[in-house]
């Protein structure tokens, strides 16, 4: 009995101990590799890429085909001025129907950009150390019929901070402060 109570107690005092210790120590992923978009031509990959995700994606759906769809037009962006021409190109090569009216598509397609954060350290390569993009973006794309999502994807990949601005609207100045006229009379 006094063994029992005695492992109860040892047992007990581990758990507590264990609970009272430091934090775990946050360690890298794993090596992996993210597409950084150097040209125009990456993202037309980037279009044909989402086409044909999408075309895999929605060919489970019971619907006849083809499927019309509409692509909604993104932020005014450099970005987003081309992607959207290059994936309603992308979209009718893999067999889709696209229109112009969103009251004539079946569903309606989605995009946008998320800065995904900054990137500060350098990468060594071989023999070479080359210095990393400056920061992760994140292309989500939607396919959706009325209020409901049918299919999303989201890609990752890297950019330099000097093209940030292609791919986000320039955030609009706060408007000046008010301003009151005053009629001084008299000195």
């Amino acid at each position: 009995m006094k063994i029992v109570k005695l492992s109860t107690a040892v047992l007990s005092l581990g758990l507590v101990i264990g609970c009272a210790s430091e934090v775990p120590i946050p360690t890298a992923y794993e090596r992996s590799y993210q597409p950084k978009m150097w040209a125009a031509h990456h993202w037309n990959v980037l279009a044909a890429d989402v086409a044909e995700r999408l075309n895999l994606s929605l060919s489970q759906l019971d619907v006849d085909r083809p499927l019309v769809l509409h692509v909604q037009r993104g932020d005014p962006t450099v970005f987003n001025y081309a992607f959207h021409e290059l994936l309603e190109t992308q979209l009718m090569q893999q067999g889709f129907g696209v229109t112009r009216a969103a009251r004539e598509a079946d569903l309606m397609v989605e995009y946008g950009v998320v800065s995904g954060g900054q990137a500060d350290f350098e990468i060594e390569s071989g023999f070479s150390r080359i210095s990393p993009p400056d920061e992760d973006l994140v292309v989500n794309v939607s396919v959706t019929r009325g209020n409901r999502y049918i299919t999303r994807i989201s890609e990752i990949f890297y950019v330099d901070s000097r093209i940030r601005q292609e791919f986000f609207v320039a955030p609009t100045p706060p408007p000046p402060p008010p301003t009151r006229l005053v009629d001084v009379v008299g000195s």
